[in-house]
């Protein structure tokens, strides 16, 4: 099973490749690496290399820089993956604000790049899936909740841009045939939020001190839903979701701004006084609240509680600094060059095996009541984990593995920075893939909870565009000749 996953580097996208690696799909990965699009969001994916013993043959994972609305090069992916099943595009402008200054972008990428995907969709016969927002709705009332059959109404190039890649999806779903699906999501947040979104930007501004601006009265509503459980989500509507039809996908964490940002302060232990109220932006939406009651009939329930995940994603930001101050500093653009250090145009052959590949099961829901306040400070998550056996196979694996390694009788020679060389499992070895309910820790990502090794494999020095970077099958690869297919 191979994935194209277009955005792939920016926040929601990013978590999803992840996801997707650790079920054992193959993942071309393709992104513009615009203000939003960072590498190093992804750079657990080479740590998956680490921990030799859990891979099977195969590779996994490749990375292409280019634009979606560059029909020629999204073509060269194409031939140079015909086997792609499914493509699931989270590549969009999405920041309101700018919309509101450069409509142009926004129309480019969220609607003419919707468009070639489609071609290339309808000519390949792979799935499509369109991750859209519920911004398409436009503002609630103080009551109701947002359905599939409520009216599109955007109030912004941005989300009218979105709307508009919509009806391009359901226009070639009824004409062409394509086996497009449309998922409708409220306000993510978790870790690698780009900071200019409210939540990271009220992290960062209360941990340096400065005034956290607030639109209006702070009294605007979100639903929040927390990007694991948004993964889970796209996973289900990829898996079960009818062609032509739309999925809402919301937490149900109904927080107004101010709430939101007062609850940020407290984790932080940061002076409330620090907000500060600024003039409202034109247009500005009211209320979002989803009903997301048709995603649920597909078996999908949200596993995260709305308070403890945002504190944890307060504490995640304290942790990384690093991470957001080489944004905000321009540090982090020079890292998404070409010939920059960290593995960018990673243009692996993907190998054409097909992949054991487990559709998603329905998690049993939480209760809510038996969650306990105390935050952990390992910032665990309360999302499902990897089922024991799962934990068990891969233990076991890494045993057998590190027996039959021999040992390294030059164990001082210095490793070549970019191409990662891994042994095979014998053919005879299997691991299952994880449930969708299992999601990931913030240092621990798709490693089933075993610690990652060491990143001082990441490449130091640039490397050429065409450099390869390998990165072997994850898993359930068994070498079988026939791809599973989508259930219709």
């Amino acid at each position: 099973m191979k994935w194209l996953i277009t955005g792939g580097a920016g926040f929601i996208g990013s978590h999803f490749v992840k996801y997707a690696l650790r079920k054992g799909v193959q993942v071309v990965n393709v992104d513009a690496l615009t203000y939003a699009g960072h590498l190093e969001n992804l750079r657990e994916v080479e740590a998956l290399a680490q921990p030799q013993g859990l891979f099977q043959r195969g590779r996994a994972y490749e990375f292409v820089h280019a634009d979606i609305s560059d029909e020629e090069a999204m073509r060269a992916v194409f031939r140079r993956h015909p086997n792609i099943n499914a493509i699931v595009n989270f590549a969009a402008e999405s920041h309101v604000d700018r919309s509101l200054q450069t409509p142009d972008v926004f129309l480019k990428s969220n609607i003419l790049g919707t468009r070639v995907l489609l071609e290339l969709a309808r000519e390949s016969r792979a799935r499509f899936l369109q991750v859209s927002t519920d911004e398409v709705y436009g503002s609630l009332g103080d009551s109701g909740a947002f359905t599939e059959n409520s009216p599109i109404q955007p109030s912004s190039p941005y989300s009218a841009s979105k709307a508009a890649a919509d009806l391009i999806v359901q226009a070639y779903v009824r004409t062409h045939g394509v086996d497009g699906v449309i998922t409708r999501c409220s306000n993510n947040f978790g870790p690698f939020q780009d900071p200019e979104k409210l939540i990271p930007m009220a992290i960062i501004k209360a941990l340096r001190g400065e005034r956290v601006p607030i639109y209006g009265d702070g009294k605007n509503v979100r639903d929040w839903l927390h990007v694991s459980d948004h993964c889970v989500a796209i996973d289900f509507a990829l898996w079960y979701g009818r062609a032509g039809e739309i999925y809402n996908v919301g937490g149900g964490n109904e927080s107004s701004n101010l709430e939101t940002v007062a609850i940020l302060l407290d984790e932080l232990k940061a002076d409330p006084d620090l907000i500060e109220f600024v003039a409202d932006r034109p247009g500005h939406d009211r209320r979002y609240a989803i009903d997301a009651s048709k995603m649920r009939a597909l078996g999908w329930r949200p596993q995260t509680v709305f308070e403890t995940e945002l504190r944890n994603t307060a504490r995640w930001y304290v942790e990384h600094r690093d991470w957001w101050e080489a944004i905000l500093s321009g540090d982090r653009q020079s890292a998404n060059e070409p010939e920059a250090a960290l593995p960018v145009e990673i243009a692996s052959e993907i190998g054409s095996e097909a992949s054991e590949m487990a559709a998603p099961v329905a998690p049993e829901p939480i209760d809510e009541a038996s969650i306990e306040d105390e935050q952990t400070d390992d910032f665990e998550t309360d999302a499902g984990r990897c089922e024991d056996e799962a934990l068990d196979a891969l233990d076991s694996l890494a045993e057998a593995q590190e027996s039959e390694t021999p040992s390294d009788e030059n164990e001082d020679a210095p490793e070549e920075p970019i191409v990662l060389d891994f042994e095979t499992l014998p053919d005879d070895e299997t691991a299952p893939a994880p449930t969708p309910a299992a999601v990931f820790d913030d240092d621990l990502i798709l490693t089933g909870g075993i610690e990652p090794a060491p990143t001082d494999r990441v490449a130091t020095t640039p490397v050429e565009p065409e450099t390869i970077v390998e990165i072997p099958m994850l898993f359930g690869h068994d070498g079988s000749e026939e791809e599973p297919e989508f259930p219709k």
